[in-house]
């Protein structure tokens, strides 16, 4: 499976647990070469709910975007807007070598976090 940008679960399951997928492009030419090969969004689109573009201020058009995705615009001040509206995608489960690999990145971050000592053995 392709890499995903950044990955977003509501963990409650009054939201239905909804899966979103962002994929950040900071230039015209990235989201270009994006577009060309849909194969790459694939594999997020099919775990996710919502697909999503985050760039900054005018990098993408909503007029340029493929089908199935919207556009998230974000803004030198960390604040963020949703342009283009994503449409909801079919309805999917997440198969278990995606959770596990999402435990594994979490967990690497935690460790980025926690004082070095904290895994040392003793």
């Amino acid at each position: 499976m392709q890499r995903i940008d950044a990955f977003a679960i509501n963990c409650y399951e009054s939201q239905r647990f909804m899966k979103v997928a962002y994929e950040i492009k900071i230039s015209h030419s990235d989201f270009i070469r994006e577009k060309r090969d849909p194969d790459k969004r694939q594999g997020a689109m099919e775990v996710a709910d919502y697909f999503y573009f985050a760039a900054p201020r005018g990098v993408i058009a909503p007029m340029e975007l493929p089908t199935g995705t919207g556009l998230l615009v974000v803004y030198d001040s960390g604040r963020t807007e949703i342009l283009e509206r994503a449409p909801r995608l079919p309805a999917t489960r997440l198969d278990w070598a995606f959770v596990a690999s999402l435990m594994r990145n979490a967990m690497m971050m935690r460790r980025k976090d926690l004082p070095r000592d904290r895994f040392e053995d003793r």
